[in-house]
């Protein structure tokens, strides 16, 4: 990838630290999103394969975070200081209105060492997640996009049975207050609705009702992992296509012939479905898996797959009812293939 796109090579590397207003994915963060899914993808990718040359490829880039990751951290933002209000700020998402959303992004970097450090067993990945999660700055107070970070450190408390990771946890879990903050992931904690619910954006969607179903591991309260279950039976029900995932354009809605899917939810939606059926073992987590990836997985990408669309859609034309023509066709400049304001 970052021999195609810019943007991987920027992506958590030691001369590339955005701060401030920046550190929103629109204003040069997008970077420390796309890196960290591509960096799980790697090492996995690498050790599944015994290919040393892509071992080597992600240890290259896991080492730049693994050699800079200090006390002060907020996460894996380790250029930024949590005792400094305006990194704090910056870090909650505050200037832009998408909480947490470098947190967030952190939070792929941490599922990606996770994955790392189970293929190299490379202690210092160990460190590193264990400097990220015993600090609670950033992560442990979550309420919108950051609570990606709850699979890493519950990986990483499995691994060191750290205590300050442990009562993070235990706090994240016995807070039942509903969020009231914008794209607020309590409300994924208790099951949804079978009327109906607002909306939410597709990505957000599947990174924060899942981590839920952990609250079931952690606290043995069925009604966590049932909540997750039933927000997936409420999409499947209104909003599945016939590509095997549902539609996120770019939030969720009602299928549709002229509805669409962002691609980021093929990824996401196949992840959720993966991490459900290890704790559920339900095999419909399986069979979602397969229809969405021999469908809407190839759909996206070009045959040489250094191009994609933003939205793929069962009758995807030039046409007015369809987001813009840009987004739906395949355009070499993947970074910038972004939604436009509709």
């Amino acid at each position: 990838m970052d021999e195609v796109d810019p943007a991987f090579r920027q992506a958590w590397a030691s001369d590339y630290r955005m701060t401030g207003d920046r550190l929103h994915w629109a204003a040069g963060a997008w970077p420390y999103e796309g890196g960290g899914y591509w960096f799980d993808a790697l090492a996995r990718l690498g050790f599944a394969l015994h290919d040393e040359a892509l071992v080597q490829q992600a240890k290259s880039r896991f080492d730049v975070v693994i050699d800079h990751m200090n006390d002060n951290a907020i996460v894996f933002l380790w250029w930024l200081n949590k005792n400094n209000p305006a990194d704090d700020k910056a870090a909650k998402g505050t200037h832009y209105g998408e909480p947490e959303w470098p947190v967030w992004a952190s939070g792929l970097l941490g599922r990606a060492l996770v994955g790392y450090y189970e293929g190299s067993g490379d202690r210092r990945a160990l460190k590193a997640l264990e400097s990220a999660y015993a600090n609670p700055a950033g992560w442990s107070k979550m309420e919108g996009w950051g609570i990606s970070n709850i699979w890493p450190a519950y990986q990483t408390y499995l691994w060191t049975g750290n205590e300050k990771i442990e009562q993070s946890l235990t706090e994240f879990f016995n807070n039942t207050k509903e969020g009231n903050v914008k794209g607020s992931n309590h409300r994924y904690r208790r099951a949804p609705n079978p009327a109906g619910e607002g909306n939410d954006h597709g990505v957000h969607f599947c990174e924060t009702t899942l981590p839920w179903g952990l609250g079931y591991l952690w606290t043995g309260k069925r009604e966590f992992l049932d909540a997750a279950l039933a927000w997936y039976r409420l999409v499947e029900r209104d909003c599945m296509q016939p590509y095997g995932v549902p539609v996120f354009d770019e939030f969720y809605g009602p299928t549709g012939a002229f509805r669409a899917t962002e691609t980021c939810d093929v990824a996401a939606y196949i992840w959720s479905q993966t991490e459900l059926l290890k704790m559920a073992g339900q095999g419909v987590m399986a069979d979602r898996v397969e229809r969405a990836f021999f469908n809407a997985g190839p759909a996206t990408v070009s045959r040489d797959f250094k191009t994609h669309v933003y939205f793929q859609s069962p009758n995807r034309m030039a046409d007015r009812s369809l987001p813009p023509p840009d987004s739906v066709r395949f355009d070499r400049n993947i970074t910038r293939c972004a939604a436009r304001p509709r």
